[in-house]
């Protein structure tokens, strides 16, 4: 379902669903939410932001191109070999409800396929008729931002218990498009940009993640300032009646 705002007196699309694909987090305050759609301003839990990008610093809300994902053109990623979040990643895709779709047309046969896509796992048993052709393990990329609610511990909450908000960047396999990931900033620190297409585009992908800490940590901020988490933490576990 589309989401739209009032921007200067007009109505704009900021987004569909949970992704706002034409609207980033430093633009939220300067949109109106209209009747029955998101609220980018006190909704902020439970949605995604387009992600930052440099050459998209101008574009006013509503006012961008949509690159599929979260509408920006993902920034591709590997993860640091032997680290934590390789194992845990690993283990998630080892199960294979995680799977991916590939669609497509054989030619002008009249043919529509569809393969699983393994996001860059090999697959323990490939379906009939599909066969590796060599095999490239980094298909994951980050394709938008978004802040969420949590305690200081995992520990049961109690009275003594503190929330903040945390920044995340979502990850999705540039294959398929299917969202897989959220990665925090200290998992974000695991990563680094893929290289590929041309060196115009390797330069912006690596000025733009290395941006994100601090957008992320300035997201925080923010989200602090208009909505205190403690505040918005056990407003919301005794609205779901968790306490």
């Amino acid at each position: 379902m589309g989401e739209y705002a009032k921007y200067n007196g007009e109505e704009i699309k900021i987004g569909t669903c949970e992704s706002m694909y034409y609207l980033r987090w430093d633009q939220r305050h300067l949109v109106e939410a209209e009747p029955g759609n998101v609220n980018p301003v006190k909704e902020i839990n439970s949605i995604w932001f387009r992600l930052p990008r440099i050459l998209e610093s101008l574009q006013s809300p509503g006012d961008f191109d949509f690159n599929g994902y979260c509408g920006a053109r993902p920034i591709p990623i590997f993860i640091d070999h032997n680290s934590q979040l390789e194992a845990d990643v690993d283990e998630l895709l080892e199960d294979e409800t995680a799977l991916g779709m590939i669609s497509g047309e054989a030619g002008d046969s009249g043919i529509h396929y569809r393969i699983p896509c393994n996001h860059g796992h090999i697959l323990k048993e490939p379906p009939t008729g599909v066969v590796y052709n060599g095999f490239h393990g980094h298909t994951l990329g980050i394709e938008a931002v978004g802040v969420r609610v949590q305690l200081e511990s995992a520990e049961k909450p109690d009275d003594g218990q503190e929330f903040r908000w945390a920044g995340f960047v979502r990850v999705a396999c540039r294959v398929c498009g299917r969202t897989l990931f959220r990665f925090s900033r200290d998992e974000l620190s695991m990563c680094h940009v893929l290289h590929i297409g041309t060196h115009e585009e390797n330069v912006m992908n690596i000025l733009d993640f290395n941006a994100l800490p601090d957008y992320l940590e300035q997201m925080e901020i923010d989200a602090e300032k208009d909505m205190p988490a403690n505040l918005y933490g056990w407003e919301r576990l005794r609205r779901d009646k968790k306490i």
